[in-house]
């Protein structure tokens, strides 16, 4: 791979569980970036004994534009700035510092003892440009089953009152995120909480986070099949500041179409461009590269509402994947 090449492939250096990492660098991979993943034991040792990695750092950043971001809740904020300080010290490599370390911790609330019957968990993912994008609620059961929100129906035994709480809920965490500037992947879990009031005759609701999850979590892989866009893909997605994908429940009563094709030489100079382009035109489309195709191969899949419709996205896909209508802005 030429030094060109390295210039505009970006590398995402990524801390956090090692289950998070497998998921994440598949869809890093992908999309043509390279992924290097440390757990926090790694990342500690890393910093107390830098020069038994410098090599190999010095080996994956030349070149090329780094990126560091925390992927879950595992990372602390103190361990997150002293891996950015001892990375950019010791390889002379300049970081782009993708999570914000105050974002890193989790709120408990204190739990007031009752059981209840039922949770709900909302998951919120926020691009560096201010993109926000919303899975559907999830109601969690005593038991730990968990199903999701398709529509208000869905919440009418739970009361009007839970269905407005959860709408300010999510409207005041939203307001929240984008005044703080956040970036990534926020998970919180709800207990609706049904109180007397001494002074009222009617009940009120209260909203309580019962625990809030930073970044990829098991609470939010349901959607890695249900949705178009996974939160995993989603928090890669954040971190290159990529378009957001569609984070509905896929309608598998839509046309799905996939095609994958060779590349002609010179065709993709830069893997990340063509992204920033098909991603916003249709949150419904997947572009990839087969690993270790180098860019030489490429994988569309999308969702369309009608065959004409998908035959005519296709196309277009297919057309600036091959270099035919970079230009062209549309």
């Amino acid at each position: 791979m030429s030094v060109d090449s390295f210039l505009v492939q970006p590398l995402i250096i990524a801390l956090g569980r090692s289950d998070n990492h497998v998921l994440l660098a598949r869809h890093a991979r992908a999309m043509g970036v390279e992924y290097l993943g440390f757990e926090p034991f790694e990342a500690k040792d890393l910093i107390q004994e830098i020069s038994r990695w410098r090599t190999k750092l010095a080996s994956v950043t030349d070149f090329r534009p780094v990126i560091l971001a925390a992927i879950d809740s595992s990372i602390s904020p103190s361990l997150l700035r002293s891996f950015a300080q001892s990375l950019e010290r010791e390889t002379g490599v300049a970081i782009s510092l993708r999570t914000d370390p105050t974002f890193l911790e989790s709120t408990r609330p204190q739990s007031d003892g009752v059981d209840r019957d039922f949770l709900y968990a909302l998951s919120i993912a926020r691009s560096p440009h201010g993109q926000i994008s919303i899975w559907p609620v999830i109601r969690i059961d005593r038991d730990g089953g968990a199903q999701p929100i398709i529509d208000e129906g869905s919440l009418a035994h739970d009361g009007a009152d839970s269905i407005e709480m959860l709408h300010e809920f999510t409207a005041d965490i939203i307001d929240r995120l984008s005044k703080d500037n956040f970036v990534g992947l926020m998970t919180y879990v709800v207990d609706l909480i049904e109180n007397e009031c001494e002074k009222q005759i009617e009940k009120q609701i209260e909203k309580q986070v019962v625990r809030q999850e930073f970044g990829a979590a098991s609470i939010t892989f349901w959607s890695e099949s249900a949705c178009y866009t996974s939160a995993t893909e989603q928090l890669v997605r954040t971190i290159l500041d990529l378009p957001l994908g569609d984070a509905r429940l896929i309608d598998f009563e839509e046309f799905f179409m996939q095609e994958e094709f060779d590349l002609p030489a010179g065709a993709i100079s830069d893997p990340i461009r063509p992204f920033l382009h098909l991603f916003a035109r249709n949150p419904r489309l997947k572009v990839s590269y087969p690993t270790n195709s180098e860019w030489r191969r490429c994988v569309i899949s999308l969702f369309a509402s009608s065959e004409n419709e998908g035959v005519s996205e296709m196309a277009h896909a297919r057309d600036f994947m091959l270099g035919n209508d970079f230009d062209v802005d549309r």
